[in-house]
């Protein structure tokens, strides 16, 4: 995935960025740590975008997916998963976005770099409904 040069931090964080499409017509994003459906809800609004919501908890991944369900969007656009940040169960190069809201001792960076598309983003920290300062986040790249 690759942003326009306008793309601000803050974009990044709700989802609204420009994506310059080559042959790709889908784009991979997950969101770590989810609590609720409504980061992915965002996302799916914003970009042709599949979100995967990644919680250690399968209880929550159920209430997520009945939420995408209602929204009409599981499994056309989106699904929840139970799985752990620090073990990620998707292949290398798998998500064009990560967005992980609150940073926590089990994100390992090289997990997130193997996981994450060569053209990429990740952004550890600042997600929609994050009440964590610009200044305070980790974006990584390829």
């Amino acid at each position: 995935m690759k942003l326009d040069n306008n793309t601000s931090v803050e974009d990044l964080r709700v989802g609204r960025f420009v994506v310059v499409e080559g042959r790709r017509t889908r784009f991979f994003s997950m969101l770590l740590g989810a609590t609720d459906a409504a980061a992915a809800i965002e996302l799916t609004r914003r970009g042709k975008l599949f979100v995967v919501a990644l919680s250690e908890d399968e209880n929550v991944c159920g209430k997520i997916r009945a939420e995408l369900e209602k929204a009409g969007l599981l499994g056309s656009r989106a699904t929840a998963l139970a799985g752990s940040p620090a073990h990620v169960p998707f292949p290398a190069g798998y998500a064009n976005l990560i967005v992980a809201e609150k940073p926590t001792s089990e994100l390992d960076e090289k997990e997130l770099l193997r996981v994450l598309n060569p053209n990429g983003v990740a952004i550890i920290g600042h997600g929609p409904g994050s009440s964590i300062e610009a200044d305070e986040q980790l974006v990584l790249r390829h």
